[in-house]
């Protein structure tokens, strides 16, 4: 069945090659570089990520581009060998085992631990969590436990199912195909390990805060679980109302921007009142259910593709104010916002175009991508 959760096809390892065609003469720029990326769909999703998630929130700054360019594309380098290798491998495993978007979720769960766990150190390090105060309030048994539900939603929304998605809505011939050769998981592979371990190295050694064996080996059995747990789950949970979306695209926009907003709410309104942190962990857990529950529920499988871009559009939103109140020179971040803003439109055009000329596009990845 086509869902939102995405029935994704398995090609064969012969299909891992670039898609696209070679564009014809008498195009304008725009058109050259859209047909640039239509034959090269790493680089689209090398642009995705990092730049959804960290560059207009700030947490990885523009400013470098200005004051100190080399620092700037050292720092890309460094979080694309994280985030484009991470989505890399995720696609291209949900590609060759016939699996859907709940295994991109738990192995998105993997990587989050992976990154802000083994790396960033930011769930066990609680003078490093982004929470503040409630990275000492919730810190138990060397964990900042209320960190951890946010940035697994970070993660994998926006981090990995965000980017994944619009890179088969934008180039729709890559729906079912491996970017990736045997040889070239390998090396990807090889390049997010080495970026993992130096950024961990990085991090303890600037920080001198070291978690321990005992967390490091607790952490690698739980990303080896959920690894298993992604290659087991099933295409689809059955969770998805059959038909078309019973929501308004402007209310999965604003789900999508409200979602994040309410956990931090929940979690700094719990600290400030000293509610027992195992409460504020419980309440966030059943918020984020709520909302995913609310978004299968209501997207249907029919006719749902700008439901989903705009529920992802609104996940953007909170990190573009961000970005916007705290970076400077702010002109960098707006034109980023732009960019963005220009492409969703981009695409919701051109879902409509589609729509209205044939059946549901559907999800076949990543295509929909997973759609």
């Amino acid at each position: 069945m086509e869902t939102a959760s995405g029935a994704w096809a398995s090609p064969h390892p012969s299909d891992a090659k670039s898609v696209g065609t070679t564009p014809p003469p008498g195009r304008t720029a725009l058109q050259r570089a859209t047909g640039y990326l239509r034959r090269h769909p790493v680089l689209c999703l090398f642009l995705l990520t990092p730049g959804l998630v960290e560059y207009l929130s700030g947490s990885s700054s523009f400013v470098f581009l200005v004051v100190s360019p080399g620092w700037f594309f050292l720092a890309l380098g460094i979080n694309a060998a994280m985030y484009t290798s991470g989505a890399l491998l995720i696609r291209e495993a949900v590609i060759r085992w016939g699996k859907g978007w709940p295994t991109v979720f738990a192995l998105g769960a993997a990587y989050a631990l992976m990154e802000e766990g083994i790396s960033d150190q930011t769930i066990f390090n609680p003078h490093t969590s982004p929470l503040g105060a409630a990275g000492t309030y919730g810190h138990f048994l060397g964990v900042n436990w209320l960190w951890v539900p946010d940035v697994l939603v970070i993660h994998i929304l926006m981090s990995l199912f965000l980017p994944i998605l619009l890179l088969g809505y934008a180039l729709p011939e890559t729906r079912g195909k491996s970017l990736l050769s045997t040889r070239q998981i390998a090396l990807v592979t090889t390049l997010l390990g080495f970026d993992a371990a130096f950024l961990a190295v990085l991090v303890v050694k600037s920080t001198g805060n070291w978690y321990g064996v005992g967390l490091l080996a607790a952490t690698l059995v739980t990303i080896l679980g959920l690894c298993l747990l992604g290659w087991r789950l099933p295409r689809d949970l059955g969770l998805v109302r059959p038909g078309g979306p019973s929501a308004s695209r402007l209310r999965f926009f604003l789900v999508g921007c409200f979602a994040y907003p309410l956990m931090v709410m929940v979690t700094l309104i719990g600290v400030a009142e000293r509610v027992p942190p195992v409460l504020i962990f419980a309440a966030i857990v059943g918020l984020t259910c709520s909302l995913f529950l609310w978004v299968l529920r209501n997207v249907g499988t029919e006719r749902y593709e700008r439901h989903v871009v705009a529920f992802g559009a609104g996940l953007l939103v909170l990190g573009m104010i961000l970005g916007l109140l705290f970076e400077f020179p702010w002109e960098i971040v707006a034109i980023a916002d732009a960019v963005v803003v220009y492409f969703f439109l981009w695409l919701d055009r051109n879902l409509a175009r589609r729509l209205a000329s044939g059946p549901s596009i559907g999800v076949r990845i990543p295509a929909g991508a997973a759609g």
